[in-house]
C-alpha cells in the first residue's frame, strides 16, 4: 500500500494547514511579549520562530542561551553532530520543516 506523501509513517501531517502555536504580531503583542522578541536582537518583523517563542516570554532568554550554544562558534559540538542533533529533534517532534 502506497504511503500518502503528505503524511509521515505514523499518519501525522507533514505540513500543517495552520500552526500549532501562532506567531505573535509584534505590534499587537504585550510589552512582555515584545521584550521577549527583542531578546533575539532582530528588528521587526522577526523570524516566526522568535515570535512564536514569545508566546511564553519567560522562555525567550533561556532559549536564546541554548540556541547560541548549539548554533554558535563556541559550541563543543562538531558541525556534523550538531546537524544530527537538529535533524533527530526534528524527527522526534515530527517536524516537516526540517525535512
Amino acid at each position: 500500500m502506497a504511503q500518502d506523501a503528505s503524511r509521515n509513517p505514523h499518519g501525522v501531517p507533514v505540513r500543517l494547514s495552520t500552526p500549532r502555536i501562532e506567531a505573535l504580531d509584534y505590534d499587537k503583542a504585550s510589552p512582555a511579549e515584545q521584550a521577549a522578541i527583542d531578546v533575539f536582537g532582530f528588528p521587526p518583523p522577526s523570524l516566526n520562530i522568535f515570535t512564536t517563542i514569545a508566546n511564553a516570554p519567560e522562555a525567550a532568554a533561556p532559549f536564546m542561551a541554548w540556541a547560541n550554544y548549539v548554533m554558535g562558534k563556541g559550541t563543543s559540538l562538531a558541525p556534523r553532530v550538531r546537524e544530527i542533533v537538529i535533524l533527530r529533534i526534528g524527527a522526534l517532534c515530527q517536524s516537516g520543516y526540517e525535512f
